[in-house]
């Protein structure tokens, strides 16, 4: 799965849940986009890897029973902004109220709910979790977006697995070894 793709079926997700309009809901740098009005916008503001997941197999076996050597995928979480862009503030509180109850009714996304977007049918796990920010918190990151607070809110999307499309290195089966001892000095 690639971030893209687990955006988007988020957006997609979110976006049935709107039904009173179409294209209510939109993937954007909100940082870039003041001129976006009556819309909710997501952004990736930050990304992490999730480090108990580091520890994995380096080796696996193929379709020829071969061990294939590949770096483990990388998991990160994706903190995603949810920003309401209507320029009647009571609006944009009742769309990003129902952003979360959106969230707030499902927030564990798996390829049973659906295919990427991509028309993948690989299997994937997507857990939302919201993020509560300190009015500190707040106010950096909107200092850091360069523009006035809108009504906002950040869900953490756990584990997205990243991983290259190609083995770095397919081998042979070991069967057999040969250990001949040495005698040490002494014994």
């Amino acid at each position: 799965m690639n971030l893209f793709n687990a955006i988007k079926f988020i957006e997609t997700k979110l976006e049935d849940y709107f039904t009173d309009e179409a294209d209510h809901v939109i993937i954007a740098n909100i940082a870039d986009e003041d001129h976006v009005k009556e819309k909710i916008i997501i952004t990736m503001v930050n990304l992490e890897e999730e480090k108990t997941m580091k520890n994995q197999k380096y080796v696996k076996m193929n379709a020829l029973q071969k061990p294939v050597y590949q770096n483990p995928p990388v998991n990160v979480n994706l903190f995603l902004l949810f920003t309401a862009t209507h320029d009647n503030y009571e609006t944009a509180l009742k769309h990003l109220s129902r952003v979360v109850e959106f969230f707030q009714g499902k927030n564990v996304f798996s390829n049973k709910d659906g295919n990427l977007p991509n028309g993948s049918n690989e299997s994937f796990k997507l857990i939302l979790d919201l993020i509560p920010m300190s009015f500190e918190g707040t106010n950096h990151l909107w200092g850091f977006l360069g523009g006035k607070q809108l009504p906002s809110v950040i869900y953490k999307m756990r584990m997205v697995s990243l991983e290259a499309g190609k083995p770095t290195n397919i081998g042979g089966t070991i069967f057999e070894s040969d250990i001949t001892s040495t005698k040490i000095e002494g014994s």
